[in-house]
């Protein structure tokens, strides 16, 4: 079964996992491009640490990436099939494609 073929659904819960899936991992990137990872360091609390991870921009760019990712995975899943495409199965044009 290929994944054009689900219902929309399961087509949903798909791009949903896949956007989980995406913002997990654009976490995970950021935290570990920080030199403390997460954990205490040992500073005073309100007190200004230089902080060594990424720029900003390249986080937005980071982000915009996986947004953009997650973007052209949901319409290539769910976009209409052309009326003239093949069924995998059969090996033949669609029925009732044209006019």
């Amino acid at each position: 079964m290929h994944l054009r073929e689900l219902a929309l659904r399961y087509k949903v819960v798909l791009l949903v996992a896949l956007g989980a899936t995406l913002w997990v991992v654009g976490q995970w990137v950021i935290e570990q491009a920080s030199p403390y990872g997460g954990f205490w360091t040992g500073s005073a609390p309100l007190t200004s640490s230089p902080d060594y991870g990424l720029h900003p921009w390249v986080q937005a760019v980071l982000w915009l990436f996986l947004i953009a990712v997650w973007t052209v995975a949901a319409l290539w899943l769910l976009r209409e099939p052309k009326p003239g495409e093949v069924d995998a199965k059969e090996g033949e044009p669609m029925a009732g494609g044209g006019d």
